[in-house]
């Protein structure tokens, strides 16, 4: 289930290895994001400089995946295409477990897996193309990567919970597309489960 992770991971570790030319190992490789931003980020080597007209990533299993690439602060940032999180779409709500209602919680993790359930009530329209949409799957998406401690996973599930009880106020014209969110619901509530439940098992 967790396989795409792995394969996420090799893929940027190939490209960002070619394009640095320094080897950038898998385990180096951080989905972790900014704040604001929809980056997969990459652990320090010591490049601050800017990157110039650097070598174009290579297809991830047939799809342009890649929006573009920048240095900040020693980290590389490479931002992922609407196709990218298309595949993530599909991939998740035909592999991943169906989520189920949590129990009676206020907690932030449970409010936001219950909100993404009702979510994914509405029509399955696709990937709506919106940043908002784009960071609360990743951050999920993140919060399942097996490569987490526990303590981590629990981070990631916080964030990603919070990224997903604000995503639909911060669509452009939501009110226009909100009945076309189920996909997207579903999703990241199968992602959400998904993390809690690793974080129960371990």
């Amino acid at each position: 289930m967790n396989e795409l992770h792995d394969a996420i991971r090799d893929w940027l570790s190939d490209n960002l290895s070619r394009m640095l030319g320094v080897r950038v190992l898998p385990e180096s490789v951080s989905f972790r994001t900014k704040k604001g931003q929809c980056t997969v980020n990459i652990l320090r080597y010591g490049i601050s400089r800017e990157i110039q007209g650097f070598t174009p990533f290579t297809a991830f299993d047939g799809i342009d995946a890649v929006q573009g690439v920048s240095v900040e602060s020693g980290h590389v940032n490479v931002k992922l295409s609407h196709e990218l999180f298309s595949y993530l779409l599909a991939h998740v709500n035909s592999v991943y477990p169906t989520a189920i209602a949590p129990g009676e919680s206020e907690s932030s993790e449970g409010l936001a897996l219950y909100k993404m359930l009702m979510l994914s009530r509405q029509k399955r329209g696709g990937l709506i193309a919106a940043e908002s949409v784009y960071e609360a799957m990743w951050r999920a998406f993140c919060a399942c990567d097996p490569a987490l401690t526990t303590k981590k996973r629990r981070l990631a599930l916080a964030d990603a919970s919070k990224a997903a009880l604000v995503m639909v106020r911060r669509i452009p014209d939501r009110t226009a597309v909100y009945n076309m969110l189920g996909d997207v619901g579903a999703c990241i509530a199968s992602l959400l489960h998904t993390s809690t439940c690793m974080i129960d098992n371990e």
